[in-house]
């Protein structure tokens, strides 16, 4: 059975559209980035490579009317787990969503000072 559009692999949805439901079969969670006070995502393959450096994935389950969530991040290293809420309602995300802000926006930071100091080192004689 395909999955419904807003689900389909590789398309960005609103993160708060499919919080309330379990993650689709074959889904190794969600690759999310905070835009505009939201979180966009696009759904991961089970079997997914490391995440690159700088971006998050949640996965959830879902048991009753609570909600296990755990966010990843990618570091040049390997993923590395951010947090875990573990009991959480069905409109979890406005409760992850300022960890993956400052995440993401330190992952930024880092990224422009690295390009900043390898710049300043390629024009050094």
């Amino acid at each position: 059975m395909p999955l419904v559009p807003v689900l389909a692999p590789n398309r960005r949805f609103a993160l708060a559209a499919v919080c309330r439901d379990p993650m689709p079969p074959g889904s190794g969670g969600a690759l999310v980035r905070a835009v505009a006070g939201r979180l966009n995502a696009v759904w991961l393959p089970l079997d997914h490579e490391p995440l690159p450096p700088g971006l998050i994935a949640l996965t959830w389950t879902i048991h009753g009317g609570e909600v296990r969530v755990s966010a990843r991040m990618g570091f040049p290293t390997g993923d590395e787990l951010l947090g875990t809420w573990p009991c959480l309602g069905l409109d979890w995300t406005d409760i992850v969503a300022p960890t993956v802000r400052e995440a993401q926006g330190l992952a930024e930071a880092l990224a422009a000072t690295r390009a900043m100091l390898e710049a300043v080192l390629d024009s050094c004689p």
